[in-house]
């Protein structure tokens, strides 16, 4: 539901348009394009872009409970992606400690498509091994519960 896994500092081989553009060697590591394609600190971590805020690296992973084409439930977990964590770390989905789990939730845009939710009966939002059941708008301006 927005950035899931965020492993760009690391695939190699990069493409060679993206090798071309930034004037680097066929044999350069990814790490060594992600470093002059963005402004980095001592530790690696990007001080321009799009990756140097902390939410690129926050989102949410629906877990989906069908009853043969309809959804019945779903429920959101809220994850972080590890920023300004050794680049070997970042990108990697872990479940949102408190508070940052809420922190996600209270920031999470409403939905769209109102019309997505009609089959759906039970939406939640699980963080810190605690379950909201109140979320079936899939916002946060107006929750209420099943339908």
């Amino acid at each position: 539901m927005g950035n899931f896994i965020f492993h760009i500092e690391t695939i190699d081989p990069m493409p060679a348009d993206i090798r071309e553009q930034y004037e680097m060697d066929m044999d350069a590591l990814a790490s060594e394009i992600y470093d002059t394609r963005f402004e980095v600190d001592e530790n690696g971590n990007a001080t321009t872009g799009y990756p140097a805020g902390p939410q690129w690296y926050r989102s949410v992973l629906a877990v989906a409970e069908f009853r043969g084409a309809e959804a019945v439930e779903i429920r959101f977990h809220p994850i972080e992606l590890g920023w300004r964590m050794p680049r070997s770390q970042r990108g990697t989905p872990r479940l949102a400690p408190e508070p940052l789990a809420r922190e996600i939730i209270e920031h999470w845009p409403n939905c769209r498509n109102p019309s997505a939710r009609k089959s759906v009966t039970r939406v939640e939002w699980g963080f810190g091994g605690q379950i909201r059941n109140d979320c079936l708008d899939f916002g946060f301006g107006n929750l209420r519960s099943h339908r």
